[in-house]
């Protein structure tokens, strides 16, 4: 199976925290880096962007310097900002499985409306 350049990228930067929060002295700004472009990408899934999330908190936990926890609410940002557009897709995907939304897809069975009726021509009025 072919992987695009974002899921490698994506799944490096993944990596890349995890291995850092593992060393003996951790590194801030490597694991500060590696979820703020992480809520950068594009393309980042739902479940990468739970994932950042969980790792804002962790690292809200182990980090307490004021200039730090300064910079985890900046990813409390974006996390939020990335969380609303998932968010907005999943309330538009359950209302195309309502129908509520016009879009492709298969038409539901519409109630046929009598005709009305055609005006007679041979009538003479």
């Amino acid at each position: 199976m072919a992987t695009t350049l974002y899921a490698k990228r994506n799944s490096e930067l993944f990596s890349r925290y995890r291995n850092n929060k593992k060393l003996k002295e951790p590194n801030f700004q490597t694991q500060f880096n590696a979820v703020f472009l992480l809520l950068g990408t594009k393309r980042l899934s739902r479940h990468g962007t739970i994932l950042c999330g969980k790792f804002i908190e962790e690292m809200s936990d182990c980090w307490t310097s004021r200039d730090q926890l300064e910079m985890i609410d900046q990813l409390r940002e974006r996390q939020a900002r990335a969380w609303k557009k998932w968010a907005a897709r999943i309330a538009e995907k359950a209302e195309k499985k309502t129908g509520a939304m016009k879009g492709r897809g298969r038409k539901k069975d519409q109630q046929p409306t009598t005709p009305a009726p055609a005006p007679d021509i041979w009538s003479l009025q």
